[in-house]
């Protein structure tokens, strides 16, 4: 069997947390070991959350995401592929946003709509650039050459600014 730098799945192990997860998620960061990784992970995966004012069809999305990120802890490249669609949910958010805006269909697609919301005062220009990082994000995801495989602390991060960025867009009033 080749190797390829994860967690090969099994009928035996599907349900056993990934080794590498263990490995990272097991000791703190003064080194001491933590009595349950797994309940450590749950509760840094559920702690960024959507807004009310998010609407829904965006935090389902964003659901599914933080999920798959969630279950990282049990096959590793979930943590990636978690991050993967939470690029997606961004492009979700900003398309939604537009057309709750009535901005013109043309408009209704990531670029656009950055730039339409931007000018239309929705969002400041600090916003539009992390806004248009998300979608470089995005592309990079949507066409990988090879697997990326990211650690947890990475993912947990981009969570965490994902969920900041999507409820500004929804919760600050028009500038």
């Amino acid at each position: 069997m080749t190797k390829l730098g994860f967690k090969h799945l099994t009928l035996k192990n599907w349900l056993q947390p990934d080794k590498a997860s263990l490995l990272l998620l097991s000791t703190t960061l003064t080194g001491t070991e933590h009595p349950n990784p797994s309940s450590r992970w749950i509760n840094y995966v559920l702690e960024p959350r959507l807004s009310d004012q998010v609407p829904k069809e965006v935090m389902a999305l964003f659901e599914v995401a933080r999920a798959t990120i969630a279950y990282g802890f049990l096959f590793y490249p979930l943590f990636t592929l978690g991050l993967e669609q939470l690029t997606r949910v961004g492009e979700a958010a900003i398309v939604k946003k537009c057309e709750i805006e009535k901005s013109p269909l043309s408009k209704r697609r990531f670029a656009n709509g950055i730039e339409w919301l931007a000018q239309h005062s929705f969002l400041t220009q600090a916003k539009k650039r992390i806004w248009h990082s998300m979608r470089d994000t995005r592309n990079f995801a949507s066409h990988p050459n090879s697997q990326s495989i990211l650690p947890p602390g990475l993912v947990l991060g981009f969570l965490e600014k994902y969920a900041e960025t999507i409820n500004s867009l929804y919760t600050l009033p028009k500038l």
